[in-house]
């Protein structure tokens, strides 16, 4: 069954295919009615509804998810899936942004145990038992342990990023790291960044090319 893995990849690929609909049919359309060129309406499948339930903030799966990882202790599977089902599951609960998100989730007709996402390529289907445990961005405790017994200059700077102390002092080896960062919110910001230079690209869109009909060697014609 699906992951959190795997609704990463899927929001990379939505921003993907967001970018690809923004330059091959927005701008340009755009171009063309700048130009004076008029063209039959070409419709297209919109993407933002599912990037806003996954995105979208405070009511996104990600959001959501950040959220619960905040509670610590108290959050379990079992809440996390409760919040989603409160919050997407019925379009009566839901406002603005969320709302427009409303009907990209889906629910299973018997059972609670998971739930669907209707993405751009289709609906694919999540199990959130381990999404919690997923998205705590911690080192694992012998990790910080090694990094508590070196003293070197490039491990001390780790070691001081990280909010691990040396050996020796008190609480050098914790159960979290100082400033813990969820997964999820380290991956939107990654893609914000790979979408931002994406966005600064100029496209060039080129005819390709193919032998001619005589299929003889050397003439090429587009």
């Amino acid at each position: 069954m699906n992951s959190l893995e795997q609704l990463c990849i899927n929001f990379a690929n939505e921003l993907l295919q967001s970018q690809f609909n923004e330059q091959v049919f927005v701008l340009e359309k755009q171009l063309y009615a700048a130009e004076g060129i008029e063209i039959s309406n070409v419709t297209f499948s919109d993407n933002s509804a599912v990037l806003l339930l996954l995105e979208g903030k405070p009511s996104g799966i990600f959001s959501l998810l950040e959220e619960q990882g905040r509670l610590g202790n108290r959050a379990t599977p079992e809440t996390f899936r409760s919040v989603l089902y409160q919050v997407h599951a019925e379009k009566g609960t839901l406002s603005g942004q969320a709302a427009l998100g409303w009907g990209q989730f889906g629910v299973p007709r018997f059972g609670t145990e998971v739930f669907s996402v209707k993405h751009f390529a289709g609906e694919i289907t999540y199990d959130p038992a381990h999404f919690l445990s997923k998205n705590i961005d911690e080192l694992h405790i012998d990790m910080q342990a090694l990094l508590a017994s070196h003293t070197g200059g490039l491990i001390a700077t780790m070691r001081a990023d990280l909010g691990v102390g040396s050996s020796g002092q008190k609480g050098a080896v914790k159960a979290s790291v100082k400033g813990m960062v969820n997964l999820t919110a380290k991956f939107q910001a990654q893609m914000k960044q790979m979408m931002t230079m994406l966005t600064a690209c100029e496209p060039r869109r080129h005819p390709p090319t193919h032998p001619a009909p005589e299929q003889r060697a050397e003439p090429w014609c587009t």
